[in-house]
């Protein structure tokens, strides 16, 4: 399914580019080009760091990602990881399942900073496999620590529950 082989390729992608050491840190579905075949390309590295830290301070840096998809860490402490990559790649996992925003009913990008602080996320009811609602809260975790490696997110986006979901997403 088209889906399946977007979401995968964006973990391998995201994958690769952190054992470069590279922090994307704007990774959102108009920083990912699709080829002939859907395979996705990520793009726009404009945000992006090159470290060999665990913690990069960005206070004085101009940050400006697009605060749908921004991991609270990056609003409140004003720091990132790795980690702050699969928070991203957690909103755009739950985006092309869902089809619909992550949050569409923000007029205002500082309340919905507040809200992502807060712990808001976009609703899962509609997925029904247990798993894989926890594998997406696991993502967008508000300790980084706590959520997985793209290493970890691949092993898992590559059981066969989530083939199964995105062929009915996909329909």
């Amino acid at each position: 399914p088209k889906k399946y082989i977007i979401i995968l390729g964006i973990a391998q992608g995201m994958n690769y580019l952190h054992s470069q050491k590279i922090l994307h840190l704007d990774l959102k579905p108009n920083n990912i080009l699709l080829d002939q075949n859907l395979y996705p390309r990520i793009c726009d590295f404009g945000e992006s760091r090159l470290t060999n830290l665990t913690n990069v301070d960005i206070s004085n840096s101009g940050y400006t990602a697009t605060p749908f998809y921004t991991a609270p860490e990056i609003f409140s402490e004003r720091t990132f990881s790795l980690k702050s990559d699969v928070f991203s790649f957690g909103i755009i996992f739950y985006e092309i399942l869902s089809g619909k925003p992550p949050y569409n009913r923000y007029k205002s990008v500082n309340k919905l900073k507040n809200e992502i602080k807060k712990g808001k996320r976009p609703d899962l009811a509609f997925i029904t496999d247990k798993h894989i609602q926890n594998f997406l809260k696991k993502c967008w975790s508000p300790y980084p620590n706590k959520r997985p490696t793209f290493k970890e997110v691949i092993e898992e986006v590559k059981l066969e529950r989530y083939r199964q979901l995105m062929r009915i997403t996909d329909q």
